[in-house]
């Protein structure tokens, strides 16, 4: 989907770019059209990586990158999801800034109420829990079991996606 005339997935590389962190992005198995809108993305900045598994929900998304992370020796990787068209560039970098801060532990987003979203930083440590991921859920069950520390970002930024058309 666009939004102000950019497809969101490339809209959410480009805010991505300015945390300095390294980028990859996972793709379904045959999807062009997500492909092309990433067209013009520097492939020296951004990996992109069509997954065969990605039928089985978000945890593919997250196994392959965790271990892309790992095997960048990243000391944290941040989830940012491609369908939440109210983040900035500067929430990416404040969450980014706050990690670095404050490492070893969990950092995830909030909306001003306090409500939890996304993006969320892993620390390296628990990148090997992330192939016990299954399913469409994502890293809750990790996310659970550990310490997380909160970033509040302004209005609904953290929370609003847009996960089916009418959204």
């Amino acid at each position: 989907q666009k939004i102000d005339g950019v497809a969101l997935i490339k809209r959410q590389v480009e805010m991505a770019l300015a945390t300095g962190w390294p980028i990859c992005v996972t793709l379904p198995e045959g999807d062009k059209l997500r492909r092309d809108a990433l067209v013009g993305c520097s492939p020296e900045a951004v990996k992109l990586q069509t997954l065969t598994d990605a039928k089985e929900g978000l945890s593919a998304s997250m196994r392959y990158g965790a271990r892309w992370a790992a095997d960048r020796d990243a000391s944290a990787l941040m989830v940012v999801l491609a369908d939440m068209p109210d983040l900035m560039a500067t929430d990416l970098v404040a969450l980014a800034q706050a990690y670095e801060n404050d490492p070893g532990k969990i950092w995830r987003a909030t909306d001003e109420t306090g409500k939890a979203g996304h993006p969320v930083i892993f620390p390296n440590r628990l990148f090997a829990a992330f192939e016990t991921l299954r399913g469409d859920i994502g890293a809750q069950d990790i996310i659970k079991s550990e310490p997380v520390q909160f970033l509040k970002l302004s209005s609904t930024v953290a929370t609003t996606d847009l996960d089916t058309a009418e959204d």
